[in-house]
């Protein structure tokens, strides 16, 4: 058994007045991970890192259903 550490994400843009939206921010961790794991076969620190980072993401923006116009490639 094996566990798996991350020293977190920081954002470097916040919303007007510093306030997230954390409304879908665990379905967005969930789906990446699922992916991650099952359709790109990766391994599973690599796929909590992304999870992590898509959360992270979508906590950050306003509304469940982000625009996703400044939305790093690689996520």
């Amino acid at each position: 058994d094996q566990i798996a550490t991350n020293p977190g994400f920081v954002s470097s843009t916040h919303n007007a007045g510093g306030t997230t939206d954390t409304v879908g921010a665990g379905d967005s961790f969930l789906a990446a991970l699922i992916k991650s794991l099952l359709l790109d076969g990766q391994e599973d620190v690599m796929a909590l890192k992304r999870g992590c980072a898509l959360g992270g993401y979508v906590a950050r923006c306003q509304g469940a259903v982000p625009s996703h116009e400044d939305a790093p490639d690689n996520l």
